[in-house]
């Protein structure tokens, strides 16, 4: 009896030190920044009431390449992607390209295009981010 009381107690505290673990765990920093406005404002707003451990940070289009420097983004979501946001963001998603439901990636250096099916694959992409910058 004793020797079980014992193991939950061990257990509870790996458990309790896991969450203290996960707590110190820097947060994802993501960056918004596309056009329109509207558009903007609700990505940002979807992604912190879904993803309330990411740090969300939307500013102006114009304010874009200024605010990357600042802000260490690990991630950028934007309408056009500059050669500053290519350089210094880890992940960087470019909305509608060509005009048409598209998204082009770059993930540190490397670029991709993809089919932007909506809030499924944003969410993806930000969950794959958070491995890739802090090994979930």
């Amino acid at each position: 009896m004793v020797c079980r009381m014992w193991q939950d107690q061990t257990e509870l505290h790996l458990e309790e030190a896991k969450a203290d673990e996960f707590e110190l765990r820097p947060k994802l920093r993501v960056l918004v920044a596309n056009e329109p406005r509207l558009y903007r404002e609700g990505i940002a707003a979807t992604l912190r009431d879904l993803k309330p451990d990411v740090d969300v940070l939307v500013v102006e289009p114009e304010a874009l390449d200024r605010e990357v420097g600042r802000s260490v983004a690990d991630m950028v979501l934007c309408s056009h992607v500059t050669p500053v946001v290519k350089n210094e963001a880890l992940v960087s998603i470019e909305f509608y390209l060509e005009g048409k439901p598209l998204m082009g990636v770059n993930v540190d250096g490397l670029s991709l295009r993809a089919i932007d099916d909506g809030l499924p694959t944003l969410l993806s992409l930000v969950d794959r981010t958070e491995l890739l910058a802090y090994g979930g």
